[in-house]
């Protein structure tokens, strides 16, 4: 438990009680080292393969939240050891926060686990994979139309210089206030916007009203109706194509888990003393197009009938070379 002085809350002192120091201490030693033996299983993979270590995402979940929980420990620590708040509270809880987010997203990778939850995971990457392209056309969109209101939004009061020169302009913007930098108010305005919500009292007034109403009206039609009923479009046809080979998905996320802590078993004393691997495949893959079972059909009778008559004529030299061996005897 950590807190400002309580006579002086100008002061960075902090207070901590003995029995707090002394959780706070048994949760750090315990939790450095599992953190030492999670790390360590990181850096194994890692100087297995790199590339391969950061192309799966779920390595890199991994990797970012042992950073946050080391960051998270050592802050912790410093200002427990010097009694002192080293590190602004504010900032301890941001990255105590942020690190307990991540080791929930972590909870999605065990899903993969049961069947029923797994086919999902495949469904949300998927998703996810699919409208890569498009967020990015969305995202320009957005960027387009918070450059224009980033700019009309200079002619209201609120802008300073704008606010001097007519002191008489009623009090009113186009972009509301979020985060304090207009730049980035802009575009939270418009990805709200892209949402739903919007705040439509500044549109009364002001020198751009027409102007800005007709972007206004444009965004909404642009962004709202046609670009996220295109997206919610390509989310429908990925859960359709994903929903076709549901149970082969959540059989890959298994597998795929398998193979991620398939280093718990030492390969080399498993497979001692066996001189061959056997290796099975599929014969028949997931095929988009519709095969023709009757074409499939009689392919396989053809072949049938090829290795039987190469049985029968094998069969024929057989019994003539027993008859010649058995006449000359």
């Amino acid at each position: 438990k950590l807190h400002y002085h309580k006579h002086h809350p100008e002061d960075t002192e902090m207070v901590t009680s003995a029995q707090d120091k002394f959780l706070i201490t048994s949760l750090s030693i315990s939790g450095s080292v599992l953190w030492a033996y999670f790390a360590k299983i990181e850096i194994s993979q890692m100087r297995e393969n790199l590339w391969e270590y950061i192309k799966d995402y779920w390595n890199v979940v991994d990797l970012i939240s042992l950073i946050l929980n080391a960051v998270f420990m050592v802050m912790i620590n410093c200002c427990m050891i010097t009694d002192d708040l080293v590190f602004s509270i504010e900032h301890i809880r941001n990255v105590a926060g942020i690190s307990s987010f991540i080791l929930w997203i972590k909870v999605f990778y065990w899903m993969r686990l049961f069947r029923d939850t797994a086919y999902f995971i495949t469904l949300i990457t998927s998703t996810l994979y699919d409208v890569r392209i498009f967020s990015s056309m969305l995202l320009i969109i957005i960027i387009a139309f918070s450059n224009i209101f980033f700019i009309i939004n200079n002619n209201t009061p609120a802008n300073e210089i704008s606010k001097k020169l007519h002191p008489e302009m009623p009090d009113f913007h186009y972009v509301d206030t979020y985060i304090g930098h207009s730049v980035f108010d802009s575009l939270i305005s418009m990805y709200l916007l892209a949402l739903g919500e919007f705040d439509l009292d500044g549109y009364k007034q002001g020198p751009d009203v027409l102007i800005a109403w007709l972007f206004f009206i444009l965004a909404t039609f642009m962004i709202l109706v046609v670009f996220m009923n295109m997206l919610i479009a390509i989310m429908g046809e990925t859960f359709s194509k994903v929903q076709s080979i549901q149970e082969e998905s959540a059989l890959l996320e298994q597998v795929q888990l398998i193979e991620d802590h398939i280093w718990l078993i030492d390969l080399k004393e498993f497979y001692n003393f066996k001189k061959y691997i056997i290796r099975l495949s599929a014969d028949v893959s997931i095929q988009e197009e519709e095969v023709d079972l009757s074409k499939e059909i009689s392919n396989l009778q053809g072949v049938f009938s090829k290795k039987s008559d190469h049985l029968h004529a094998n069969l024929i030299k057989r019994f003539e070379t027993f008859e010649k061996t058995s006449r000359a005897q």
